[in-house]
């Protein structure tokens, strides 16, 4: 009892607030007699005790909802529009709600591709009635976006008949005569901007027409205007971010998934399943426009995720529009933006923040922890210190050098988005001084590290390195004298010296500046860093090189002097 009220006096108690949503649900629309994909509606914070979810008053006919795995499913039998309620409720009665509406819709072809449309904040309304007949009304002239993927956008730019006036617009497909969109448009005498978004449950049809038909202020209808589409062929995924704009600016897309991962140019399929399709070229005018990242090859991780946005290069554009749609188990949210100026050529880590959003389940595994491993021997080694990505946090490394006064630079970089490159520099002879000494944590039997004078196996993508042969030798005697020719007459390289590089495994241009130049006898070594991570120019990321990291490879690996630098070895 002692103890009971010893508790009680400890401070205030602060009570458990009642549950809430920190998502929303947006209005949902399904065709009546098809199986609709399994929703899985969001889950709430917060309350105490379990939680309880309910939702009514009146699931449409066919639809059924499962309040243990929070899942509408079905096959819904009638039309109607169902305002909904979806509640959660903890065990001392406390709840919270979301409000949103179900439509259960006669099927047309349009509404089976295309999920929304808007001109200038105007929303179009589905028709579920035979496409106008045409007549003397205005024409349009159409051009955009030819390619679409699932869960994508299509810009469309609509340009009227000099002197006609335009009150809708009506957006069908060729060649089907039953459902279209009509929208009305606010500015009748200038171009419109229409953006479509594409849902993200599709099989993409054939390639065909979307017709744009204008209405006059007469209610006229003009004749239709073809404006051709392809659809990407692409996977379906309970987690899927697409992006799409309007230019042939570079844009890139990004996404970090909770296992510390990220998808992009450069890591175009992660472990955890995560792939990005279709990619858009280096300023080409292919015109796709569209990139999506989705967790096609496996469970999507549950977690956080963060969605990135680059503007590579603006590629001439003055002004590159774009729409962000996140799929996540159901729901759907957009985010629309726009990049001015000249671009920054930015790779992992990089981009404009565009939302974080959190996949339900159990806690992802925690990363794998490093192999601990002692070095016992002497002189300068290269150390590999997280070869299979794990949490380099977690990593113990011992040198034991004994009675040697050696500086031992340590350069690593980890597999994980949020975790910086570490340069760390070990300086005995300042420890010496400062009357501290190294210590060695205690590990079970930690794998031991040949020395200099013992070395081990190579691991095999260093042996393929090694015995790469791109041809005879280029020194004198060479069987080939015009290949001598050829590098001697090389300009030399000095620093601040810049140029372009092709990666191809990355399949980018990479823009490098020469930081060093280091020269042994007639050896001479000129050390690139890409510019993009380069600290003047990524500094706000905090994981850009440093001259002080150029400096030390640059001293390790080449300096006056025989057999003492990873050059001569």
């Amino acid at each position: 009892m002692l103890v009971a009220l010893v508790a009680l006096g400890c401070g205030p108690v602060t009570p458990i607030g009642a549950p809430t949503f920190i998502e929303t649900v947006a209005d949902l629309t399904f065709p009546v007699d098809e199986e609709i994909r399994d929703q899985v509606l969001p889950a709430a914070t917060g309350g105490r005790g379990s939680l309880t979810y309910s939702l009514g008053p009146q699931i449409p006919a066919g639809l059924a909802f499962d309040p243990a795995s929070r899942t509408l499913s079905g096959t819904p039998t009638a039309t109607g529009n169902y305002p909904m309620t979806y509640r959660v409720e903890d065990t001392n009665g406390r709840s919270a709600d979301l409000a949103f509406a179900i439509s259960i819709e006669t099927y047309s072809l349009i509404r089976s591709i295309v999920a929304a449309i808007e001109v200038a904040g105007a929303v179009g309304v589905p028709k579920f009635e035979d496409v106008p007949e045409p007549g003397d009304g205005p024409s349009v002239a159409v051009v955009g976006n030819h390619f679409y993927v699932a869960g994508g956008s299509v810009f469309l730019d609509i340009e009227p008949q000099p002197g006609a006036t335009v009150d809708k617009l009506i957006l069908s497909i060729e060649g089907e005569s039953f459902g279209y969109y009509e929208i009305d448009v606010p500015d009748a005498a200038t171009s419109h901007r229409l953006v479509g978004r594409v849902l993200f449950d599709l099989d993409p049809p054939p390639p065909g027409c979307l017709e744009v038909s204008a209405v006059g202020a007469g209610g006229a209808v003009g004749q239709p205007t073809c404006h051709f589409v392809i659809g990407i062929p692409t996977d379906f995924s309970d987690v899927q971010v697409t992006v799409s704009w309007d230019t042939d600016a570079d844009l890139d897309l990004h996404v970090a998934d909770p296992t510390g991962h990220e998808v992009y140019f450069g890591a175009e399929e992660v472990e955890s399943g995560g792939v990005l399709f279709p990619t858009s070229d280096f300023c080409e005018p292919d015109n796709i426009r569209n990139e999506r990242i989705a967790w096609t090859e496996g469970t999507p991780p549950p977690g956080r995720y963060e969605v990135r946005l680059s503007h590579y290069d603006s590629c001439g554009a003055e002004e590159t529009n774009y729409v962000v749609s996140v799929y996540n188990h159901g729901t759907v949210s957009t985010f629309t933006g726009t990049f001015t100026g000249d671009g920054e050529n930015v790779g992992r880590g990089g981009g404009r923040v565009i939302t974080r959003f959190d996949v339900a389940g159990a806690p992802a595994p925690a990363p794998a922890k490093a192999v601990s491993s002692t070095y016992r021997g002497s002189g300068d080694q290269v150390f590999v210190l997280n070869p299979n990505g794990e949490t380099l946090d977690q990593t113990l490394f011992t040198l034991n050098l004994g009675g040697s006064s050696v500086e031992v630079y340590v350069i690593s970089s980890t597999g994980n988005y949020h975790m910086d490159p570490q340069v760390d520099r070990l300086d005995l002879q300042e420890a010496a001084a400062k009357g501290l000494r190294a210590t060695a944590q205690a590990h079970d039997q930690p794998e031991t590290r040949p020395a200099v004078d013992e070395p081990g196996p190579l691991p095999a993508w260093i042996t393929e390195i090694n015995n790469f042969n791109d041809g005879p030798p280029v020194w004198d005697g060479s069987v080939d004298p015009a290949r001598i020719q050829e590098v001697e007459a090389r300009p030399e390289v000095a620093e601040g010296d810049r140029s372009v590089f092709a990666d191809i495994v990355g399949r980018e241009i990479v823009r490098a500046t020469v930081r060093r130049v280091v020269t042994d006898g007639t050896t001479t070594a000129a050390f690139w860093v890409a510019d993009k991570e380069w600290a003047a120019t990524c500094a706000s990321r905090g994981d850009c090189v440093t001259q002080e990291m150029v400096d030390a490879v640059a001293e390790r690996f080449l300096r006056p002097g025989a057999s003492n630098d990873i050059f001569d070895w």
